[in-house]
């Protein structure tokens, strides 16, 4: 077994495995990326298409959104493939679809194009026919055990950071009822915060009932996602109005928040930020939190306000031990998106917050003409 260092691991040489590559040409700093060191790990013998050729239906994406992938400088590496015919045949299809057997062979020209770049660089390589074992995050990145497929020498790979671009594929048994189709599911009541709606399909998200989830603050309601029992994680949450809800953070950078009803705003920070940043939302609206920020949501509106938050690791297939600690517990122990930091979790509980936040939010609950409901939170 040998050990190998590297700045970035992309695991799955596909579409979305080379994706990164094309965002930093677009913007000028592809060289900036390979010069710090990337790896690509891929099972197959080439780089792009994926499984995009073996289909002969055509794509739901624009001929345009193919084309456009190698925009960037005029003078950037990929700015040849610009002229190639298969980029021009993308590029008439304008709006229209394309076949995506064509769009299999015009991602595999780009693959290949991306597979000399990075194997030419002096700290980059292509693993193909290699396959992920195994990835955990340590203190100082991530450490992904591959194994070479033919003849079984395995090998780590130290990284600051990790990409998971594997695309997805399910089994038939796996898949679910077939009422989990219609909007029917099961309820899995576990405890707060970790009880489960298992389904594949939601018809409304603001009318699903919600469990109680006061742990994360002042009458909160949640529920869990288990969709197609997939390793994806969903959930959904409600802050009563005239609410809001206690901060906490993530341990590393894996979920979206999109707000679907309601108005409200967050405040951001990291630990001895002496600002905020704050993101105003409604219906739509999506921000990330960044890893170790704390985050804090406050209910503007005169009804309650939902978010969907989606990420990586499910409650059935956490992924990350990052997941299964923060959104499950590990050993017994309480999940720690909802345990005190005092406990050794990531959540600051109101005694402890901030003391400028309240004031804030009563001032905003003031403009809105809404009557704060914090009383038997907050002394």
């Amino acid at each position: 077994m040998s050990f190998d260092l590297t700045n970035l691991v992309i695991i799955g040489g596909g579409p979305g495995g080379i994706a990164p590559l094309l965002a930093a040409h677009r913007r000028g700093r592809l060289a900036e990326l390979l010069e710090a060191g990337v790896t690509i790990v891929e099972r197959g013998d080439s780089l792009g298409a994926g499984a995009i050729g073996d289909w002969c239906i055509n794509s739901d994406s624009t001929g345009f959104t193919f084309a456009d992938c190698l925009a960037g400088p005029h003078d950037g590496e990929l700015a040849a493939l610009r002229e190639h015919p298969l980029t021009k045949e993308m590029g008439e299809a304008a709006q229209g679809t394309v076949n995506l057997r064509r769009a299999g062979e015009f991602l595999g020209v780009v693959g290949k194009a991306v597979y000399e770049l990075v194997a030419a660089s002096p700290r980059g390589q292509v693993l193909t026919r290699h396959h992920a074992i195994s990835a955990r995050q340590t203190e100082f990145g991530w450490e992904t055990l591959v194994e070479y497929e033919q003849t079984g020498f395995q090998r780590v790979l130290k990284s600051r950071n990790l990409l998971l671009a594997t695309g997805a594929w399910q089994p038939y048994e796996r898949i679910g009822k077939e009422e989990y189709y219609n909007g029917e599911g099961d309820l899995h009541v576990v405890r707060q915060g970790n009880n489960v709606w298992e389904t594949n399909f939601v018809p409304d998200l603001n009318v699903l009932p919600l469990l109680d989830y006061s742990d994360r603050g002042a009458g909160g309601t949640n529920i869990k996602f288990l969709l197609a029992d997939s390793s994806m994680h969903a959930h959904i949450s409600e802050i009563p109005s005239g609410r809001y809800k206690k901060a906490h953070r993530h341990f590393i950078s894996d979920t979206h928040v999109t707000c679907v009803a309601g108005t409200g705003y967050s405040l951001l920070w990291y630990e001895g930020d002496q600002d905020f940043v704050r993101v105003d939302w409604k219906n739509g609206t999506v921000f990330p939190p960044h890893a170790q920020q704390f985050h804090q949501h406050y209910a503007t509106s005169r009804e309650p306000a939902r978010y969907l938050g989606t990420g990586l690791g499910s409650s059935r297939h956490p992924i990350t031990s990052a997941r299964r600690k923060s959104g499950l517990g590990i050993n017994g122990a309480k999940q720690a998106s909802s345990l005190s930091i005092k406990l050794g979790g990531n959540q600051i509980e109101y005694e402890d917050q901030d003391p400028r936040v309240h004031p804030m939010w009563l001032e905003e609950m003031k403009r809105c003409g809404i009557t704060p409901n914090m009383e038997k939170f907050i002394t």
